[in-house]
Formats: structure tokens, sequence, C-alpha cells
């Protein structure tokens, strides 16, 4: 059963502090559910990479927004 995005979104925070350790992390447990969904080894992991990555794109925009939002205030 795949985790809640809750839980997801919760890891790819900690990803931001800490991106190699918690991207690594992430990325295992989204291969595994993907396999666990009946996905081959290698289509989990094209799989769980390109979701990680979007995860990544998703932070490093959040972050810029509020970089903005800081410097219009500023």
């Amino acid at each position: 059963m795949r985790q809640s995005f809750g839980m997801i979104l919760k890891k790819a925070a900690n990803l931001v502090r800490c991106p190699k350790i918690f991207g690594k992390e992430i990325f295992r447990e989204l291969t595994s559910q993907y396999k666990n969904e009946g996905y081959d080894s290698k289509t989990a992991k094209k799989l769980a990479k390109e979701e990680l990555q979007d995860m990544v794109a998703d932070q490093n925009e959040f972050i810029q927004n509020i970089q903005n939002d800081i410097d219009e205030y500023s």
C-alpha cells in the first residue's frame, strides 16, 4: 500500500534540509512501492526517479516563491 501523500511530503521537506540522505531514502521507498504495485525493477526505478525529480522541482519552486515574496515585501 502506498504511503499517504502527507507522509511523502514530510519526507520531501527533509529532502531540502539534507538532499543526499533523504533523497536516497525517498527513492528507495518509492521504488519499493512501485514494485509492490506490480512494476518491474527497471520501470519502478524510472518512475521513482521521475517522482523524486518532481518533488525536488516543487520544493525549489516553493522556496523560490517564498524568496520572491520576501524580496517583494522587504
